[in-house]
């Protein structure tokens, strides 16, 4: 068995994660991921992580993506740039 997101095998205790909509928001369905991604994707909020880690991210999905996907990522790219701004202090027009 293999995490979802990173897909490292599984070793111990690991997580049934409600993917890809939350069991707050109704999500029935559950992926298997393990203790470090479920904690960063759930415990961790975006303002601590690492702006640039999270745009070069969205960028290397861009390629791969089609229209309606793109248009995801677009205002996913909206969200990180004001993170970036914040983190350079520029957080004036947010």
């Amino acid at each position: 068995m293999e995490c979802y997101i990173c897909t490292r095998e599984l070793f111990g205790r690991h997580e049934r994660d409600h993917f890809p909509v939350p069991k707050s928001l109704g999500g029935k369905i559950t992926a298997t991921i393990c203790v470090t991604c479920h904690d960063q994707k759930d415990r961790i909020p975006l303002a601590k992580w690492d702006p640039e880690y999270a745009h070069s991210a969205l960028v290397g999905l861009w390629g791969k993506a089609d229209t309606r996907e793109r248009m995801v990522l677009a205002k996913m790219f909206h969200i990180a740039s004001q993170g970036l701004a914040w983190a350079r202090g520029d957080d004036a027009d947010l």
